[in-house]
């Protein structure tokens, strides 16, 4: 199996962003990579064959899902699914039809980039879509001298993300395969900015985890490469949610399953009008990717008013859950917390998100159509420079944001909520 000790790499913050100053995207990303990549300790050596021989009894994954099968099937038979009227008007499809699989023969696993067939074209879709400006679409042939991997294995993509709503929306969107596949062992593509953080944090409890548990995985049954190999034969699953493009309805049944799960025993009589503030203001600088500015004085505002203040980054993946459940109403900042209503089992869940106009709203939109979600948007973000801590200078980098709070005060008022 291949090996998940840290490297000894250190890389310099100043050194590094002198590095990438003055390039595009794609090419600081190459660079980046090509120095994590330099240290072996990332590489599995020569591999032991005999040790990927994952077909043998022991190594594939146990049956699992008879309950998951029949969760699928019954959801599909019981739900007729019809685009509503403002369906039309989307910047994606929304589709209902079983995704459908790609059967690969002899293609060749990259890690961070996807796999590519013999002739060196990627294969579309092996490698998250929010990645395309990313990736190259043809590279040479390299099927010479790399280790070859005889079996057969279900491929999920790119599914273990540090970021939570990357793991909502693009990180499970492979992972519905299962349902047909369960007795093949599952191959991931790895973490590409930081292979040491996703190594060190391998042994500890995440909220990816709770979520396999309750499908009957273990990530300890789940399988990547640090190095290129070429593998004899894949199966991969369309992704149900394509960033930008399409999203399908069986996106949203894995999640509910596991709410399923989660909410066997939670009384109905808990439900409750009383709106939910999902709240990043506890968020560290090393969690989130923006700072929202007045959102402590959005808090006491809402708090005042009776609305409910929660901090999801101190919850675990059930209380996230039953929270979705419980509360009819749910407001926050546009971030990944929010994502969380695709657990929601509650036909009437509404969300409110407070977001900015400039900023892409798809993967709510998404989760809006298949969830049948009647979502309010109040545009009372305003995007704010930051003032480097180094040189003083404003970071536009960083995007962080402003709560208008008069706007957002009146919106909600308005609407009833508060």
């Amino acid at each position: 199996m291949p090996n998940y000790r840290n490297s000894n790499v250190k890389l310099k913050k100043k050194s590094l962003a002198s590095l990438v100053q003055g390039f595009k995207s794609y090419t600081y990303r190459y660079i980046i990579k090509a120095i994590l990549f330099s240290d072996r300790n990332l590489f599995v050596g020569k591999i032991n064959k005999s040790k990927y021989n994952l077909e043998s009894k022991n190594n594939r994954l146990p049956n699992y899902f008879p309950e998951l099968k029949s969760f699928y099937n019954d959801s599909y038979s019981r739900n007729s699914y019809k685009l509503s009227a403002t369906d039309a008007n989307l910047e994606f499809k929304v589709t209902y039809e079983i995704p459908g699989y790609k059967i690969l023969k002899n293609v060749i696993y990259i890690p961070s980039q996807g796999l590519y067939s013999e002739n060196g074209d990627f294969v579309n879709y092996s490698y998250p879509y929010s990645h395309k400006h990313d990736i190259p679409k043809k590279i040479d042939k390299i099927s010479r001298g790399i280790d070859y991997v005889n079996t057969e294995f279900l491929y999920i993509g790119k599914f273990e993300s540090l970021h939570y709503g990357h793991f909502l929306t693009e990180g499970i969107s492979h992972l519905w395969g299962i349902k047909d596949y369960d007795d093949l062992p599952l191959l991931y593509n790895g973490y590409e900015w930081s292979p040491k953080n996703v190594f060190s944090v391998r042994k500890k409890h995440l909220y990816m985890d709770d979520f396999l548990i309750n499908v009957g995985l273990d990530r300890n049954k789940l399988f990547y490469f640090s190095k290129p190999v070429k593998l004899r034969s894949v199966i991969m699953p369309n992704p149900s949610l394509v960033f930008g493009e399409s999203v399908n309805i069986i996106h949203k049944l894995l999640p509910e399953f596991v709410s399923n799960k989660y909410c066997k025993d939670f009384d109905e009589k808990e439900k409750t009008s009383q709106p939910v503030y999902f709240s990043r203001n506890r968020l560290t600088s090393n969690q989130r990717l923006r700072f929202v500015y007045n959102e402590d004085l959005l808090e006491k505002y809402l708090s005042n008013k009776g609305v409910k203040i929660v901090y999801p980054e101190i919850l675990d993946l059930k209380q996230q859950i039953h929270l979705v459940n419980k509360h009819k109403y749910v407001v926050g900042c546009q971030g990944s917390a929010l994502h969380n209503i695709i657990f929601s089992l509650n036909q009437d869940i509404q969300l409110f998100c407070l977001a900015d106009r400039n900023t892409w709203l798809g993967t709510y939109y998404m989760i809006d159509a298949i969830k049948s979600a009647k979502s309010q948007y109040i545009f009372s973000l305003e995007e704010v420079s930051k003032k480097s801590q180094t040189n003083g200078e404003f970071d536009s980098s960083r995007k962080d944001k402003i709560v208008n709070l008069e706007t957002t005060i009146s919106e909600l008022e308005r609407i009833g909520l508060v």
